[in-house]
């Protein structure tokens, strides 16, 4: 709950921002102070730490409580095991934390101006999402904190049922094997699921016929969501790329102001959702769904009101794709497969090495379909022939009828 309070006191500083009597830029690179850097670098040194620390003592007491006590383990003991290996070092890091947040927003906004305050802590916000937890920084401080207990607190920890030489010994293995918390503990998720389904699966055996299924061949990501991400990494940072020599030259906006409408885009986000896809995150699917319908019809109706008919003919083939990537993300198995459970019936539609009879005539389809979109963006960006000003649907007519 704490942790929102500075997105709070953010919005209220920026909306009484509005409302000064004083100039209000997107962006003023004429004087760069220095105290705006160094609040935004301890803002984000804060965040780094305060969120690593609380991963990785969560991550510690997930793979503790899965080998001690199976899927099945009670998710109320992870607040009260992860307090206890808490380090005393990070007490005053949610403080200083929140004070660097608010402040490193509003030297930026008062300084530089609101679009780059608002785009640098967008932009940190995702940032910081993708950069990879460094488990092994911290899992010394937090032995050390479990080592320094006395011997009365280790026994009234243990009348609460944490182990602290487990917490001490699985530490240990931790920094020896050099793994990934967050691997180790969804391979031994899998694991222990797998287990689980295969004891149901023997108990009920003369009930119900559930074929067995290998745990390697749950984890496997699906090869529809492997081809979405990818494609939405790879188009969308292309779009963002390409477009920007448009905005510089042809539209005339400053630098500033054009990365951060990048930024702050559609294509930003379809670029941070293909990125979070090929990781598995739900979240990432869930908004690829809801955003991409948005985005389409937002671009479709003022397309429309600017071009006309001619922008309806360059949608399709990106209505075609939206469509196509929202079923296959919708069905059972990647939705499973996101959710991380495996397949409440038909498990033997995952051993098979046959591929569905799908297969071709989307993949074909699908190749058609980049291929027609690419020709359109081309066409419509590159070699259009312009109207004038922004009305530009008699240039790009002109232009195909000239074909």
């Amino acid at each position: 709950m704490l942790s929102i309070l500075p997105y709070v006191a953010n919005a209220i500083v920026l909306i009484v921002y509005f409302f000064l009597d004083r100039p209000h830029p997107i962006a003023d690179f004429s004087a760069i102070p220095i105290w705006p850097i160094l609040a935004f670098v301890v803002f984000l040194v804060t965040h780094v730490a305060a969120f690593s620390v609380q991963d990785t003592t969560r991550q510690l007491v997930r793979i503790f409580l899965l080998r001690r006590s199976g899927v099945g383990y009670d998710d109320g003991l992870l607040p009260v095991y992860q307090l206890k290996m808490t380090p005393n070092w990070t007490v005053p890091m949610a403080p200083l934390y929140m004070g660097a947040h608010v402040a490193s927003f509003v030297l930026l906004l008062f300084s530089l101006g609101w679009g780059v305050a608002i785009g640098a802590h967008v932009a940190a916000h995702f940032i910081l999402s993708w950069i990879p937890i460094p488990y092994a920084l911290f899992l010394p401080s937090i032995r050390n904190h479990l080592q320094r207990q006395s011997e009365m607190k280790k026994l009234m920890a243990f009348t609460e049922g944490f182990d602290t030489d487990g917490f001490l010994a699985l530490i240990d293995e931790a920094i020896k094997t050099r793994r990934n918390l967050g691997d180790w503990w969804a391979k031994l998720l899998w694991e222990k699921t797998a287990q689980q389904v295969e004891a149901n699966r023997k108990e009920f055996s003369e009930q119900f016929e559930i074929p067995e299924m290998k745990t390697e061949e749950r984890m496997r990501r699906p090869g529809v969501v492997t081809a979405i991400a990818w494609f939405l990494i790879i188009w969308n940072a292309f779009v963002m790329i390409a477009g920007l020599p448009q905005d510089l030259f042809y539209r005339e906006m400053p630098i500033a102001v054009a990365l951060l409408t990048r930024l702050l885009s559609f294509r930003m986000l379809f670029l941070i959702v293909g990125i979070n896809l090929l990781g598995g995150r739900n979240w990432a699917r869930i908004t690829y769904i809801i955003a991409a319908p948005l985005n389409l019809t937002i671009n479709l109706v003022l397309g429309t009101m600017r071009l006309g008919a001619v922008n309806i003919l360059d949608r399709i083939p990106a209505l075609v794709i939206t469509v196509l990537f929202v079923v296959l993300l919708l069905r059972p198995k990647a939705t499973s497969w996101f959710r991380g459970t495996p397949l409440p019936s038909a498990p033997s539609a995952l051993q098979t090495k046959r591929r569905p009879a799908w297969f071709i005539p989307v993949s074909v389809a699908g190749v058609l379909i980049m291929t027609l979109t690419v020709l359109f963006w081309l066409a419509n960006h590159f070699l259009r022939v312009a109207g004038p000003g922004d009305e530009r649907s008699q240039g790009i007519i002109e232009y195909y009828l000239s074909k």
